[in-house]
């Protein structure tokens, strides 16, 4: 977790390609195809929406990415919970910033909620912003 522009999309991509690297399947999870485009743009070809990856007939994957995690409906949570229970060795990791961008319906803080806990099995690093690769000056990163 951390604020816009501590480079969270940039870790996303290094595990991701860290995952590749040792033989494992993993799948990037994005409620927009925004979110989606960007992370293809920067080089992390298996990302999908929920809705586009949900209803795929093959759904394997060893880990599971979810970018921008706050803007995320409750359904999709619920549905990442019972893929956590029938394959319990998944690995979920999260991305996002909890003091952003929320959805717009049935919203729930999962930043600090058990379920979240659960499924990266009780790991969050809060990244600190650092203005020489953030988006503001120091005024603002603090």
């Amino acid at each position: 977790m951390g604020m816009p522009g501590v480079a969270k999309s940039e870790l996303l991509k290094e595990l991701y390609l860290e995952d590749l690297e040792n033989n494992l399947k993993s799948v990037v999870l994005c409620f927009t195809n925004k979110a989606v485009h960007n992370l293809r743009q920067r080089g992390v070809p298996n990302c999908h929406t929920f809705d586009s990856w949900f209803y795929r007939a093959e759904r394997k994957a060893d880990a599971i990415m979810v970018d921008e995690f706050t803007t995320v409906p409750k359904r999709w949570f619920e549905k990442l919970s019972k893929i956590k229970c029938r394959k319990p060795d998944t690995a979920f990791r999260f991305f996002g910033d909890p003091d952003q961008c929320h959805a717009l319906r049935l919203w729930y803080d999962y930043s600090q909620s058990k379920l979240l806990y659960r499924l990266s099995q009780g790991n969050q690093v809060v990244i600190p912003y650092k203005v020489e690769t953030g988006r503001y000056d120091s005024t603002m990163g603090r």
